[in-house]
């Protein structure tokens, strides 16, 4: 499975309430579906619906739908790099759209809140994994295998962005674990040379931390 990332259209910003009740949204294109985007590939709504569904429900509406500042190395969230969180999500014609709340007490939502103000405009990318088909040299088709990790991180230059990171992160190799979530591809030559024993007492360390940060909840 590869990392995906599609750019799109510079964002709205929204401010509603006053003093202590000001809150700041971004909103616009998130998702586009059924046409080839700037990549170069498509995704097909009559598949990759489920995946979006599958995002609101378990990640947007428990209020764990995060997105970063810039893109990450990697395929999953880093809560240091958070700068906003999705709160909506609607579909209009075969695309997505969405609503986020900028936050703007976080120090990396206080940075894109002050890059907002200068009057400039920020891009949106959304980020996934999945396994990509050659429909044709200039076209590549997005498999049912795609999961959707974030419809929404934040980018400066849409069309510069996009070009940087078609040349890097489209080369990373992910594999997807229904526990584990992505592992990425030098992990998981490391787990194959494992030996069942290692692994098993792999999961007890992984067990037991989970239960320290229980604790500490």
């Amino acid at each position: 499975m590869k990392l995906l990332t599609e750019i799109y259209e510079p964002l709205g910003l929204i401010t509603e309430g006053e003093g202590v009740e000001r809150k700041h949204y971004l909103q616009g294109l998130r998702l586009e579906f059924d046409n080839p985007n700037k990549n170069g590939r498509i995704y097909r709504s009559n598949i990759h619906d489920l995946a979006v569904h599958e995002y609101i429900t378990e990640k947007m509406n428990p209020g764990r739908g995060w997105g970063e500042l810039d893109h990450p190395d990697g395929a999953t969230i880093n809560l240091k790099n958070v700068c906003q969180r999705m709160i909506e999500m609607h579909k209009e014609g075969n695309n997505w759209h969405g609503k986020s709340i900028i936050a703007d007490e976080h120090p990396v939502g206080k940075m894109v809140l002050g890059l907002l103000k200068t009057g400039g405009t920020l891009g949106s990318s959304s980020r996934g994994v999945g396994t990509v088909k050659a429909l044709d040299e200039a076209v590549l088709e997005v498999q049912d295998d795609f999961k959707l990790i974030t419809p929404s991180d934040i980018v400066s230059d849409p069309s510069a962005h996009g070009a940087l990171m078609a040349g890097i992160m489209e080369g990373v190799e992910y594999f997807w674990d229904d526990v584990l979530g992505p592992i990425s591809e030098d992990a998981k030559k490391k787990i194959n040379k494992m030996s069942l024993k290692e692994i098993e007492e792999k999961k007890i360390l992984v067990f037991e931390n989970f239960l320290k940060q229980i604790s500490k909840a």
